[in-house]
């Protein structure tokens, strides 16, 4: 006799359209919504057609208010469906072709529609036993002219234009150097304010500057050869209790700057609001 789960696995294969022992089915929370993601672990470009042809299917069926795949394959309305129908006009649903598989995300800009993204997924994740993994970011870049690109951050977030310097470009957005310095800079702000509050400190605000050192090299490419930020602290030293420690300590919470360092250089630089180098 099949059990529960076995069950579940051979309704989800129906639905599917493959194998749900030799797929990978991720369901991840996103900031905006979710996303849905189903790969082949195996070799398998008809079962990866099989993948992309279902993720759209349940994209233009959701769409339309109408989850009765979910239903079927778990054997009830899922929780947090039914204000997803209500809501529908109020969620996008956008299908991405991934290597082997793809993915469905799901977005919104209404707190209630998230809620109830959060709630379909979470409970998709406990039927399936698919653990809650890594955090998933995603951004959707489309061209709009040139090299100015459309950054799509998800619909709860303003998009962003970016654009390549003279003579390449026209220089009317950030170039991706330029947003790889905010990016870093901004983590490492972030990764000491959260420092500050562990020791309950204030630093009278905080701000930073980043440069890049870009040069070419034994190929005669152009990369990014060394980053500095400079930190300064709105408050004197003398003002900020347990300071060392803060500064000891922060670098290590930045994920982004850790990531980078990996490959490029970076040189952090702490000054107080005296002017007092501390780091």
């Amino acid at each position: 006799m099949r059990s529960t789960y076995g069950a579940l696995q051979e309704r989800g294969k129906q639905a599917m359209g493959v194998d749900q022992y030799t797929s990978a089915h991720h369901l991840d929370d996103l900031t905006d919504g979710g996303r849905i993601e189903l790969r082949r672990d195996v070799d398998d470009p008809a079962g990866v057609a099989q993948i992309r042809a279902h993720l759209q299917g349940i994209a233009s069926a959701f769409t339309d208010g109408d989850f009765t795949t979910p239903a079927f394959v778990h054997l009830q309305f899922v929780p947090g469906a039914s204000v997803m129908v209500a809501k529908r006009a109020a969620i996008r649903y956008t299908l991405t072709a991934l290597p082997h598989g793809g993915q469905l995300l799901m977005a919104s800009k209404d707190k209630d529609a998230i809620a109830a993204i959060h709630e379909f997924m979470a409970f998709q994740r406990m039927d399936h036993r698919t653990p809650k993994g890594e955090i998933v970011v995603s951004v959707t870049i489309t061209q709009l002219h040139d090299y100015q690109f459309l950054v799509d951050f998800g619909a709860a977030i303003p998009s962003l234009q970016t654009d390549e310097p003279p003579p390449l470009g026209a220089g009317e957005g950030p170039s991706p150097s330029a947003l790889l310095l905010a990016t870093v800079a901004n983590c490492l702000l972030a990764s000491l304010l959260f420092a500050l509050r562990k020791f309950k400190q204030d630093a009278g605000g905080i701000r930073a500057t980043a440069t890049a050192r870009i040069d070419r090299n034994e190929e005669k490419r152009l990369r990014v050869q060394e980053i500095t930020v400079a930190i300064n602290l709105g408050s004197a030293a003398a003002d900020i209790e347990s300071l060392d420690r803060i500064l000891a300590q922060f670098e290590e919470f930045c994920t982004v700057s850790q990531s980078v360092r990996q490959g490029i250089p970076i040189v952090v630089t702490v000054e107080d609001g005296a002017g007092v180098r501390v780091k």
